[in-house]
């Protein structure tokens, strides 16, 4: 019995499954190192305390930024659909209908009158078949 292959997990997906536990991870040697220092000494408890405060702020500054950059990434994006892909729609729209007006003229002026004459041609030979056969 053979085994199949093993399908191959993309990176991102393989990424994100070990993401949650080394975040638990580093947490938690942050919270128990944090405990230690508080048994220590008390005082650096509450440097400790104010480092994180600082930190926390600089997150909030950085989370404002990208927020910023977001806001012009998603303005960016609109004016590109408004000035760009929108004239591209209506061009291909255009060149739609022309291609339709070519099938139907080709149709109404060259298939139509070509299949006739098929047509006719098809019945002269079977009226010419049934005509000879009976001698």
């Amino acid at each position: 019995m053979e085994e199949s292959p093993r399908q191959a997990v993309p990176g991102g997906k393989r990424a994100r499954r070990w993401a949650l536990p080394v975040l638990a991870a580093v947490m938690l040697v942050i919270a128990s190192g944090a405990v230690a220092i508080a048994f220590v000494s008390p005082a650096a408890l509450s440097t400790l305390r104010d480092l994180l405060i600082v930190w926390i702020a600089l997150a909030a500054l950085l989370a404002g930024v990208a927020l910023v950059v977001l806001a012009q990434q998603l303005a960016q994006l609109a004016r590109t659909l408004r000035e760009e892909i929108k004239p591209m729609l209506e061009d291909v729209g255009d060149t739609i209908s022309t291609v339709q007006g070519t099938a139907r003229f080709l149709s109404e002026n060259l298939a139509e009158p070509v299949i006739k004459v098929s047509t006719s041609i098809a019945l002269l030979r079977r009226l010419l078949a049934l005509f000879t056969s009976g001698r």
